[in-house]
């Protein structure tokens, strides 16, 4: 099955039956991981990469700490955690207290499923369709093609990240934003010949990856070495040169001076365009040298 289309699911429960259940009843495309309590949860979480887990199974009463026993409190600090480090990941609540039980006013927009009860298929139902409404699932869908970067680990993850919020993001009309979003694309066009010289340093050597006075790669001279190897030409010599002179001299944290035509979403929409084309360059260069 496609990395893309399995959903890692994490769930909180002190209770053996009630995480073996969800195992046995998630779908195929469904991977589910188990924890006792929220301590061990977070431990679980802190060895995956981020994002990996799409969505949460909590108990109402739990263990917070290992050892301990389950606590009323529990629900408050998960939800806490989840708000502070995963916020828009989907969460579901699973509770023994029965058809009768009450859930607080605070937590009546997550849905709630009674254990015994046949709900699992609604459970991971609704779980799907909100997973699927994530915007790293609908930029995954959208372009496969760049995305298989990251599932090839060319690229590190927090690119992909950055990618998505581009993506998202370009619509924007707010300056503040498109600053900050032409930001994002100079650095993935950093990370891109910094990964190359990583692995192929004959093709970006070491020697063109000195940075300026503000810290930032001398991409252009990276450029021109790549365009006079034959590594970089026609349209991706192009577009390198304009991501690169758009997106660091407009970019946040960049000198405020107010050019005579601002940046606009439509600028934003043209680099981000841009880039995709300079990620399927790169990844044709790193299939073509891989060993």
């Amino acid at each position: 099955m496609s990395k893309n289309k399995c959903y890692n699911i994490l769930a909180i429960d002190d209770e053996n039956d009630a995480l073996e259940a969800l195992e046995i009843e998630a779908p195929d495309n469904f991977s589910l991981v188990g924890a006792k309590s929220l301590e061990e949860a977070k431990e679980i979480i802190q060895n995956k990469q981020k994002g990996y887990f799409k969505g949460f199974i909590l108990d109402f009463f739990c263990s917070i700490r290992k050892e301990e026993p389950a606590r009323a409190n529990f629900l408050r600090e998960a939800l806490k955690y989840f708000d502070d480090n995963h916020q828009g990941y989907p969460i579901v609540i699973r509770t023994g207290q029965g058809k009768n039980f009450r859930i607080k006013e605070q937590y009546q927009d997550i849905k709630t499923y009674c254990k015994g009860e046949d709900n699992f298929e609604a459970m991971f139902s609704s779980l799907r369709n909100k997973i699927k409404k994530l915007p790293e699932t609908i930029a995954r869908e959208n372009y496969p093609d760049v995305f298989m970067i990251f599932e090839k680990s060319f690229l590190d993850l927090i690119y992909e990240e950055e990618l998505i919020g581009a993506l998202f993001d370009m619509q924007n009309y707010q300056l503040t934003n498109i600053k900050n979003n032409l930001a994002r694309i100079r650095r993935i066009q950093e990370a891109i010949y910094i990964a190359i010289n990583k692995n192929y340093p004959d093709i970006v050597p070491t020697s063109h990856l000195d940075k300026n006075a503000k810290g930032f790669l001398k991409v252009r001279g990276i450029i021109r070495y790549l365009d006079d190897k034959g590594y970089h030409s026609g349209l991706i010599k192009e577009f390198a040169y304009k991501i690169w002179a758009v997106s660091s001299d407009n970019g946040s944290h960049t000198p405020y001076e107010r050019p005579d035509y601002m940046p606009t979403k439509y600028t934003v929409q043209s680099i981000t365009h841009a880039l995709l084309d300079l990620l399927l360059w790169f990844k044709e260069i790193m299939n073509k040298n891989a060993k």
